[in-house]
C-alpha cells in the first residue's frame, strides 16, 4: 500500500499487525495517532497552567477508541506500548530537524543543536513533572524517556540528567529509567 508516514518511522506499516496498525495510521494511514497522543500530552505539559483534566480526556479518549482497544486485545500491552515508544522517538527525532521546533522568535532565531537537545531534555521533564503531578499511568514515563533517548543517541542522558536539576520530583523516576546510561 503507501509507504512510511515519514522518514522517521522504521515500521512500514504494512509490516504490522493489522490491528496494530489500523490503531496507530488509520484506514487511510495518513495520520500517525500514537504520534499524536505524546504531541497532546507534551503539548499540554509545557503550558503555563497544564491542564490535568484536559490530558486525562485525551488520554480516556484515545483509550476508549475501538481500534486501539481491538489492538491492545490482539497484540497486548507490550507490543502496543513498544509502538508508543516509537511514536515518542518519532516526536524528538522529527523535531531535531524541524524549524519550528529548532527556532525561536518565530522562526527568525536558528537554535544551536545544543540549545535544540536542551529544549527536548527539558520538554520531557517537564512532561515527566506533570504525568506525575496528574498522577497519570507512569508508564507513560517510561516510553517517553525512553523513545527520547532513542532519538536523542548518545547526548540524551547528559541533557536528561541536566534538565532534572529544575524538577527535582522527577528525579528518582527518570534516574531508575536512566539507569547505567552515563
Amino acid at each position: 500500500m503507501a509507504a512510511l508516514l515519514t522518514e522517521y518511522h522504521l515500521t512500514d506499516p504494512d509490516d504490522m499487525h493489522p490491528t496494530l496498525a489500523l490503531a496507530r495510521y488509520g484506514k487511510r494511514r495518513r495520520t500517525d495517532a500514537f504520534l499524536g497522543f505524546w504531541l497532546a500530552i507534551i503539548v499540554e505539559a509545557q503550558q503555563m497552567r497544564p491542564n490535568q483534566r484536559t490530558v486525562r480526556k485525551h488520554i480516556e479518549k484515545f483509550h476508549a477508541g475501538r481500534d486501539v482497544r481491538t489492538a491492545l486485545d490482539e497484540v497486548g500491552r507490550a507490543s502496543f506500548d513498544a509502538e508508543l515508544q516509537d511514536a515518542a522517538r518519532i516526536y524528538y527525532a522529527s523535531g531535531l530537524e524541524d524549524s519550528s521546533y529548532t527556532s525561536t522568535l518565530m522562526r527568525m532565531k536558528r537554535l544551536s543543536a545544543g540549545q535544540v537537545r536542551e529544549k527536548a531534555a527539558m520538554e520531557v521533564v517537564r512532561t515527566a513533572a506533570f504525568i506525575l503531578d496528574a498522577r497519570l499511568e507512569p508508564t507513560l514515563i517510561r516510553l517517553l524517556v525512553t523513545g527520547y533517548l532513542q532519538a536523542l543517541a548518545p547526548h540524551g542522558p547528559r541533557e536528561l540528567r541536566e534538565a532534572m536539576e529544575r524538577y527535582p520530583q522527577t528525579q528518582e523516576p527518570l534516574e531508575a529509567i536512566l539507569g547505567d546510561h552515563p
